[in-house]
């Protein structure tokens, strides 16, 4: 059977869409890439059925500027298929056919950086599939991008960011959906300032004020209540804390205060703090360095090598600790191993994790999990998008429920 091939189908598709007005005289299409996106094909396709409209006078190529409508009118495509070259079946469009259609709308979703959809797994292929499953329902165009810029100047100079300034420069963006851990403080702000409402996955700065930005997570100060609590069932009574106080800038410190809410969980259940319980990997780094997957375990294994041994040589004996992610806490475990303590039983561990993560595998049994479900915040963090999107009421900030899961067995490495 004779097919029209890939290229001719999306040739005709951006035909239509310049017939039926969505591009306008002079307007600036979307980049290659982000068309390759959308259309879930390869860039050679896309860059064939483009230069077929080049060619045809139908768009007009601006060097670094982008690709523009130059012709609207009197202009067609005819693409044969069919079993009989005789007799083919033909389809063409032209400006005299079909009627305006109002704009798609277009979501994003924008990773911090390359590293939070490796680092972040399952939690960051959970949202990549939701918004794209949301998107293919409600008719919405769909673009992922891996990394933003934090600054003008970065926006101009680092060709990394060029598709993306391209989108949101050509108005082709209607809302953003920001994953992962921010790169730098300055990558929210700059998305904002396009004008494009943002959802959060992540915390952000208090310093960053505006309506069109929602922040959607789930509690730290709960899960930390939660990890206290937990390590008070199994009869721990001096419990220590593991946290990544600064996530990445003191200037999160204001907004994200862990040791504030750890001191105040103990204080709830009468346990004694103790501020040389409190451990801070970020003390092992430049701030603002990058964190991967390897360092996050780097960090865990020394953080809890460390404190165990200072408080060894003051005498002092830690039951229980609280570490505020998975990766911190497998390095923790490795640690645990060459110190040769026995989980839940020398020490025993809470951690924060995301549901259907293999950070801890083999290790789960033996934890008190504080439970985060990343399919619920995907879905939490599109339907706060929509809202934002059609200007309709809704909440500044969304904290979602996590769950406490105690440990199942008390077995050694």
């Amino acid at each position: 059977m004779r097919s029209i091939a890939p290229y001719q189908q999306i040739e005709l598709d951006l035909l239509r869409r310049i017939i039926s007005g969505e591009w306008q005289l002079g307007a600036l299409i979307p980049s290659r890439r982000s068309l390759a996106d959308e259309y879930n094909v390869e860039l050679s396709t896309i860059q064939r059925a483009i230069g077929s409209l080049l060619e045809q006078s139908v768009l007009r190529a601006d060097g670094r500027r982008g690709t523009f409508v130059a012709k609207t009118t009197g202009i067609g495509k005819e693409v044969w298929s069919g079993d009989n070259p005789d007799a083919p079946t033909v389809h063409w469009l032209s400006s005299g056919l079909g009627e305006p259609q109002s704009k798609r709308k277009t979501i994003a979703l924008v990773f911090g950086d390359q590293v939070n959809v490796v680092m972040g797994k399952p939690y960051s292929m959970i949202l990549l599939n939701a918004c794209r499953t949301h998107a293919l329902g409600q008719d919405r165009r769909f673009l992922t991008f891996y990394g933003s810029p934090s600054s003008d100047e970065e926006a101009e100079n680092d060709p990394t960011f060029a598709d993306l300034v391209h989108a949101l420069r050509a108005k082709e963006i209607d809302g953003v959906i920001f994953g992962g851990y921010p790169k730098g403080l300055g990558q929210v702000p700059w998305l904002l300032a396009s004008g494009v409402p943002v959802v959060s996955g992540h915390l952000l700065p208090k310093s960053i004020h505006s309506d069109k930005c929602v922040c959607v997570q789930y509690s730290r100060q709960e899960l930390i209540r939660m990890g206290v609590d937990g390590l008070a069932r199994q009869s721990c009574r001096r419990i220590g804390l593991i946290s990544d106080l600064r996530a990445g800038d003191t200037q999160y410190l204001a907004a994200c205060p862990d040791a504030v809410h750890f001191r105040e969980a103990l204080d709830e259940l009468g346990l004694e703090y103790n501020s040389d319980w409190v451990w801070d990997p970020c003390d092992y780094m430049p701030i603002g360095a990058r964190y991967t997957v390897s360092r996050g375990e780097a960090e865990g294994f020394q953080a809890l090598s460390d404190l165990w041994r200072t408080l060894n040589s003051e005498g002092q004996h830690l039951e229980g600790i609280v570490v505020m992610d998975d990766f911190l806490t497998r390095g923790c475990l490795y640690a645990a191993l060459n110190l040769s303590l026995k989980i839940g039983k020398d020490i025993k561990i809470a951690s924060s994790a995301n549901r259907g993560s293999d950070a801890l595998h083999r290790f789960e049994r033996d934890l008190a999990l504080m439970e985060v479900d990343p399919a619920v915040l995907a879905d939490e963090m599109i339907r706060m998008l929509s809202l934002m999107m059609e200007d309709s009421p809704h909440e500044p900030n969304v904290f979602l429920k996590s769950r406490l899961k105690l440990p199942l067995a008390r077995a050694t490495l």
